[in-house]
């Protein structure tokens, strides 16, 4: 309880540089609520938006949205994003952290991160309208028992009840799960955006109440370790 005034609303970590990655990491900077959250992100190398002629060739697309040249330079002022206070993300580590290669990171499971924000926010590998991937990043926070929304493909959290898992929406609308990805993207953001309006007290009071929904998450990944299932996930249950 003393440590209250010190916990995020939210957590985003984000590693690969992907188009959907780096307009939510937008969203969050218009929004002005990118000190609300534990973020990581890296730069957009500007290698990736010129042509050949030197030319900005505007790759950076969304749908029928594209980011302008200025709009990625801003936001490459503020990149690489690592929280030095956490020890999987330090600045000796930056040129391994702006590789590619997920690396180390993909099999940490941050629980520091988790503890210091109420709710993480999974940017997933793609958000997709025709298809539903679900990879290791949504079952470490459900292995902890933190509560999550997912920037991902559409119908995802559907999927995950399909699989049994119970989401969150006594607690705020998912109805964006079902929408197409601009439509989506802006639903999930208005439910942080309202999430960073909420007391500390109103905060704790809320994971106090779904705190049922957590365990039983949690368990049924357990359960369904003794069931064929990734190495990935294995490793991350076996750390637990």
């Amino acid at each position: 309880l003393n440590n209250l005034q010190h916990i995020k609303t939210f957590n985003c970590l984000q590693k690969r540089l992907r188009n959907h990655r780096l307009w939510l990491f937008k969203e969050f900077c218009d929004r002005n609520i990118l000190d609300r959250g534990i973020c990581t992100m890296n730069r957009v190398d500007e290698s990736m938006l010129l042509n050949p002629q030197g030319g900005f060739s505007g790759s950076m697309h969304f749908q029928n949205e594209a980011m302008g040249f200025d709009i990625i330079k801003n936001l490459n002022k503020m990149l690489p994003l690592m929280p030095e206070k956490y020890k999987n993300y330090q600045s000796n580590d930056i040129d391994m952290f702006s590789h590619e290669d997920s690396g180390k990171w993909q099999m940490m499971l941050n629980r520091d991160i988790l503890l210091d924000s109420w709710v993480s926010v999974i940017s997933e590998a793609g958000a997709d309208e025709y298809q539903c991937f679900c990879s290791e990043k949504i079952f470490k926070p459900i292995v902890q028992e933190h509560p999550f929304l997912v920037w991902g493909d559409k119908y995802t959290m559907a999927k995950l009840q399909e699989l049994g898992y119970q989401t969150f929406s006594n607690w705020w609308s998912e109805a964006w799960d079902s929408k197409d990805m601009r439509h989506r993207l802006n639903g999930m953001c208005d439910v942080i955006e309202d999430l960073t309006r909420l007391t500390d007290k109103e905060m704790l009071s809320m994971y106090i109440d779904m705190r049922d929904v957590l365990k039983h998450n949690s368990s049924l990944v357990n359960r369904k370790t003794q069931e064929q299932i990734d190495d990935e996930l294995k490793f991350i249950v076996g750390e637990l």
